[in-house]
């Protein structure tokens, strides 16, 4: 018997031990070394891996070693690279890492029949073209926060972390390996999915729907001007910056600007905001977005990305009813690629490029790879159930009183309802219906009988189109409901109990 306890606390101990090694996290602060500045998106790799993360906005950073002594290899344009020898002690403090600026003399730069940024990037178009068509498949882990504000402050924070996996041929798969959110959102609608992250250095690039020729695209040249705007350093190595200026007014493409590493020719850094020429339908008034992105080769032959930063704002509203601004941003890490391996066939054999790792998900094991802001960190503790999606984008304009808001909301029903009290606005966006604008009738009828009327005009389909139902419920104590419905309008496969479809379409 007590041989047989002795090899059961064996197998625990030599099945957890991969799990307690992998749970040895170093913490940081990567800073200026003259003026004391964090620095945001400082890159931290491990040396001789593909494992690496970056510092949060105020220069912090968590990443996790599986074996030491490691070597973290900091970098940052512009500043002179530093590695960092850590080992099993320094679990549980904080490492200071200072970086020195580099201080560079710009060369002097003539211009004669075409500006150089042209022909630096017609040589990084040239290589990508070598190793990309190397790279057949990769899998990776990833990290994604997503973050809501209105005008007053955060109102939501969703985070995951899973792994994701691309074929050239196949696409891209994800699979959830947790998640965390903040108390107004319930876990199955966090959408906080590394499958929505863009790669910037890919050929083509969907944005919202529309498929944007990116700036290392191999007829980029019909579609983009390149101006060198600056030279730099990261190490000994020289850094260009280039201004991506576009030069088509009717395919969707970038503005901004990119980070190319001399020698090497690939990018560093990419800068960009779809152009002006990427619009958006009714009911969207207004769509800011930009997006930052680091690409790292690890030592070796592919360029991958290592992060993705974006930051928006969507303005939502119709003649009579107006959204607040919705402003929203994204900080995701991608990390510990496995390149041009065999992928599982059964992540291919069902149609959705996304799953969920139920055993991972309910051992509720959430590894934060890039550490939340101040602001953010707060905002947790600050949010709660109470604070809903529609309380923080309740609407105004004299159609909002005809929109149903929280049960909680004042009311004076003392005077009866009127004619317009029973229906309700039906408005939302999406790239099959176009702009759904309708008016639905919800309303009890007798004896545990309900009806539903509604009808829309749908302006991608160019038609109209109404919905009816009727529903009984059988009573309080058993519970069973039957509906029949007849309805000439689509609707959402994936409905939402936190955000309503209209803010859903902004998302």
């Amino acid at each position: 018997m007590r041989e047989r306890f002795t090899t059961f606390l064996l197998i625990i101990f030599f099945y957890f031990l991969p799990s307690l090694s992998a749970q040895s996290v170093i913490s940081g602060l990567i800073r200026h070394a003259v003026s004391e500045e964090p620095l945001p998106a400082a890159n931290i790799q491990i040396a001789g891996t593909y494992s690496g993360t970056i510092s949060n906005e105020d220069g912090f950073f968590v990443i996790t070693i599986e074996q030491f002594p490691a070597i973290l290899n900091v970098s940052y344009i512009g500043y002179r690279s530093k590695s960092v020898r850590v080992s099993r002690d320094d679990v549980g403090r904080e490492i200071r890492i200072r970086l020195d600026p580099i201080v560079f003399e710009g060369e002097t730069i003539t211009v004669i029949a075409e500006d150089p940024g042209m022909g630096i990037m017609r040589e990084v178009i040239k290589r990508k073209k070598l190793w990309r068509d190397k790279l057949k498949t990769y899998r990776s882990t990833a990290y994604s926060r997503i973050v809501l504000e209105n005008d007053s402050g955060i109102v939501s924070l969703a985070e995951s972390t899973s792994e994701t996996f691309w074929d050239i041929e196949k696409g891209n798969r994800e699979v959830i390996k947790s998640k965390e959110q903040s108390s107004n959102i319930q876990e199955e609608y966090n959408i906080a999915f590394a499958s929505y992250i863009p790669n910037l250095y890919d050929d083509d690039i969907s944005i919202a729907g529309y498929k944007i020729i990116g700036p290392t695209h191999p007829d980029a040249m019909d579609y983009y001007r390149f101006k060198l705007l600056d030279i730099t350093r990261m190490d000994k190595k020289k850094v260009f910056w280039i201004e991506v200026i576009p030069d088509s007014k009717l395919q969707p493409v970038f503005e901004g600007k990119v980070a190319v590493l001399d020698s090497a020719y690939a990018l560093l850094e990419a800068e960009l905001i779809p152009y002006e020429n990427v619009r958006f339908p009714m009911p969207i008034q207004s769509w800011d977005i930009y997006y930052i992105q680091q690409f790292r080769n690890y030592g070796r032959e592919f360029w991958l990305p290592v992060d993705l930063r974006m930051r928006g704002s969507i303005k939502v509203g119709l003649p009579g009813l107006e959204f607040p601004k919705i402003i929203y941003s994204r900080i995701a890490s991608l990390s510990e690629y496995e390149v041009n391996i065999q992928l599982p066939d059964s992540l291919y054999e069902q149609e959705s490029f996304l799953s969920v790792d139920s055993i991972a998900l309910a051992s509720n094991e959430h590894i934060r790879a890039i550490p939340l802001s101040t602001k953010e960190d707060n905002a947790y503790q600050e949010l709660d159930s109470t604070m809903t999606m529609q309380k923080a984008f309740k609407p105004t304009g004299f159609l909002s009183r005809f929109i149903e808001m929280d049960d909680d909301s004042e009311a004076d029903t003392s005077k009866g309802r009127n004619v317009w009290s029973y229906f309700s606005p039906s408005v939302w966006y999406n790239r099959v219906d176009g702009f759904n604008a309708g008016i639905t009738i919800d309303e009890p009828l007798w004896g545990g009988f309900s009806v539903r009327l509604g009808a829309a005009y749908l302006t991608g389909l160019k038609r109209g189109g109404y919905h009816f139902r009727l529903r009984y419920n059988t009573g309080e104590t058993i519970r069973w409901r039957f509906d029949a419905a007849v309805s000439t309008l689509s609707d959402l496969r994936y409905q939402s109990m936190t955000y309503s479809k209209l803010v859903a379409s902004a998302l």
